[in-house]
C-alpha cells in the first residue's frame, strides 16, 4: 500500500492519496498515523463513527525484480518477427530459459541474467557477438 500527501499551495487544502486514490485526511491518518498518538486516536474514532467508508482495493505489488526497478526489461536488439516466436521460445526452453515475448516480438526479461544468457545464445546462433544497447523498461 502506497501513500502520498500533496501539500496545497497558497491556502489550498492538502490532498491525501492511498494507492493513487484520493482519500479524506482522517482515512489517511488512520492508515498511516502521525508521530502524535493523540492525532491517530482521533482519526480512528472518526473512522468508527462514519459508516460506509470504503477504501479502494489494494493493487498487487510487482513480484518481478527486474534490472530497472520493478518493471520487466524489454529488448529491441534481441527481438524477432512475430511468426518466429514459437520456434525461438522452444529453442530458449531447450537451453533452460523461460523468456516470454510480447506482441511485437520483443523478449521480456525478469532479470539481467536472462538477458545475458539470451545474448550468449543469439551470439552462438548468429556467429557474431550481440551487443544489446536498446533495452528499456516499460
Amino acid at each position: 500500500m502506497t501513500f502520498r500527501k500533496v501539500y496545497g499551495r497558497h491556502g489550498d487544502p492538502d490532498t491525501f492519496y492511498v494507492d493513487d486514490y484520493p482519500v479524506p485526511e482522517f482515512v489517511y491518518e488512520a492508515l498511516f498515523p502521525p508521530a502524535d498518538p493523540k492525532a491517530s486516536d482521533r482519526a480512528l474514532r472518526m473512522l468508527k463513527e462514519i459508516k460506509g467508508v470504503v477504501l479502494p482495493p489494494r493493487r498487487p505489488t510487482p513480484t518481478v525484480a527486474a534490472v530497472s526497478g520493478a518493471k520487466p526489461l524489454k529488448s529491441d536488439a534481441l527481438a524477432c518477427h512475430t511468426s518466429q516466436i514459437p520456434a525461438i521460445t522452444a529453442r530458449n526452453k531447450k537451453h533452460g530459459l523461460n523468456i516470454r515475448y510480447d506482441r511485437a516480438g520483443r523478449p521480456v526479461f525478469t532479470d539481467n541474467g536472462q538477458r545475458k544468457q539470451l545474448m550468449r545464445i543469439e551470439s552462438e546462433v548468429m556467429g557474431k557477438r550481440i551487443i544489446d544497447r536498446s533495452s528499456y523498461s516499460g
